[in-house]
């Protein structure tokens, strides 16, 4: 997973433009979210600071091709090369109990059951079995704590603490 950049808390990044398609404004983009209706004709997304419309969407592979609303050359887009791409975070879904956005969790300071604080989350690692979470602490030493319930004991999203039985 790549590093994901927060410019501001009521917004989520939800990918990143790659590229380009066509010659009509359509933008390509590496989706960073598994909402399949994320990018479906009449959402709005935020791109340089600046909130659009979709008005057409193509899906292949891993990326997605969006065409906005009001856009009709590629020199109309091409500034978004390598941009984020946000939503309003009212536009996210409620989780199940538990479970939480990447987004919620990047930031949350991690302690042991013994009371020693490892560091913040920096980034959360994708792998076959779990996720796991790259902890630093203010040295910038790097801790790798797996996530399953056997080791994550808590997470508290309000006073931005994470709760693990780690070493």
């Amino acid at each position: 997973m790549s590093k994901r950049i927060q410019i501001d808390s009521h917004l989520v990044v939800v990918g990143i433009v790659v590229g380009f398609w066509k010659l009509d404004g359509h933008i390509k983009i590496k989706p960073f979210t598994s909402n399949p209706n994320r990018f479906d004709v009449g959402n709005h997304i935020i791109v340089n600071d600046k909130n659009f419309e979709i008005r057409s969407v193509v899906s292949r592979k891993d990326l997605i091709f969006v065409k906005f609303a009001n856009i009709s050359k590629r020199s109309e887009v091409e500034s978004f090369n390598g941009a984020h791409v946000y939503v309003d975070i009212e536009q996210t879904n409620k989780l199940p109990d538990d479970t939480y956005y990447y987004f919620e969790l990047i930031g949350l300071e991690v302690w042991t059951v013994n009371q020693i604080c490892l560091g913040n989350i920096v980034e959360i690692l994708k792998s076959p079995a779990n996720d796991v979470y790259l902890v630093h602490d203010k040295f910038g030493a790097e801790t790798l704590i797996p996530a399953v319930k056997s080791i994550v004991l808590d997470v508290n999203i309000k006073s931005k603490k994470m709760l693990v039985d780690y070493g």
